[in-house]
């Protein structure tokens, strides 16, 4: 995940430092870490190595400087926000609070430990056999190291990148036949993760707060694999009830009762202006299509962040309702998602049964 690791990768006798300190005799299980990261971030990398009876598995380590850089990079933001931007200072300030979680990975292991329970096979989760988690070794996870699975395979943007460059040197005809095909498998793909994170969501009531293209993999059976869970976000039965009842209001498209219940789950705007109060809360948790930012006057915003900077000129928003934010961004990351490969998603249709009537059978 992140950027390509030879821009961000420290070196190898770094990592295995890092390994050899918090692991202490535990270290020697690890067999033939590969000298390459597989992805590398701002905060730490992962390579491959593996367990004395033969398995793959995937180590993650932490930078030991992680942290300081973490707070001096939000720093930065929550004082630009104020001086600039304050409407967005408290998804920030949550954003900071939530990412925060990410830096005890024993945390990070107890997470997937609990997730990819939820979703193994004979748990009655419906999604259980399409989408696969990697489960962590807990015995070989520490503060600044977790160890976990290895899942074979390519990030989903990766193999639809990859796929559509093919379909660019084919032939024409097989082109438009493939084409169609692999459009049809993205779809069906980002329908799936966004019903995957809302059974997360409003049924388990733990899930992944950073879905970002570079956590979702197509395994190489096929199958979806949902990586790194450390950014975990935890809902209450309440929580995921006042949740619930805004998307499906906003899948059944009741204006008033959007505006009721997003004004109960936390939005505010400086007049309290119940048209941007609605387009906030559809902007939020369904929708971000050309035809959902048309504003009343007629006009079109190029695009979120002009939408978003027009509706605040109308009525600015003072309050992003705090607890919902990490929600509201696994809705913003995978619609963008399904933008990137031509495939409009909404949020609000595809949580509402999870949100108001349970699981599907």
């Amino acid at each position: 995940q992140g950027e390509p690791p030879e821009l961000l990768a420290r070196p190898l006798h770094v990592i295995q430092e890092v390994i050899d300190r918090e692991l202490g005799l535990r270290a020697l299980d690890l067999l033939d870490l590969e000298p390459e990261a597989l992805g590398a971030a701002a905060t730490g990398q992962v390579h491959r190595a593996w367990l004395p009876d033969g398995r793959a598995v995937v180590v993650k380590v932490q930078y030991p400087d992680a942290q300081l850089l973490y707070r001096q990079d939000f720093a930065n933001i929550k004082l630009f926000c104020r001086l600039l931007q304050p409407e967005h200072l408290t998804y920030i300030e949550e954003l900071e609070r939530q990412f925060y979680t990410e830096f005890d990975f024993r945390r990070e292991a107890a997470d997937l430990a609990e997730i990819s329970q939820n979703f193994a096979e004979g748990s009655g989760n419906p999604y259980a056999g399409r989408v696969r988690v990697p489960k962590p070794e807990l015995e070989l996870s520490s503060e600044n190291v977790v160890v976990m699975e290895y899942l074979p395979g390519e990030t989903l943007l990766s193999y639809g990148l990859r796929m559509r460059d093919e379909l660019e040197r084919s032939s024409m005809l097989w082109r438009w036949w493939r084409g169609f095909w692999l459009l049809r498998e993205l779809r069906s793909h980002l329908s799936l993760l966004l019903e995957v994170q809302g059974y997360q969501i409003f049924v388990d009531g733990v899930f992944n707060g950073d879905p970002h293209p570079g956590n979702i993999m197509r395994l190489n059976d096929g199958r979806l694999g949902l990586i790194d869970y450390g950014n975990v976000k935890r809902f209450s039965v309440a929580d995921r009830a006042r949740l619930g009842h805004l998307v499906v209001a906003l899948a059944d498209g009741d204006r008033s009762l959007i505006v009721e219940k997003a004004k109960l789950l936390g939005f505010r705007t400086r007049y309290d202006d119940p048209e941007v109060i609605y387009r906030l809360a559809r902007l939020s948790f369904d929708r971000d299509d050309a035809e959902s930012m048309v504003l009343p006057d007629g006009t079109a915003p190029a695009n979120v962040q002009a939408y978003f900077e027009a509706l605040a000129k109308l009525d600015p928003m003072t309050q992003m309702p705090p607890n919902f934010v990490m929600a509201a961004r696994n809705s913003f990351l995978l619609r963008g998602l399904g933008t990137h490969f031509g495939v409009e998603l909404r949020t609000a249709t595809l949580w509402r049964q999870l949100a108001g009537d349970g699981p599907p059978r």
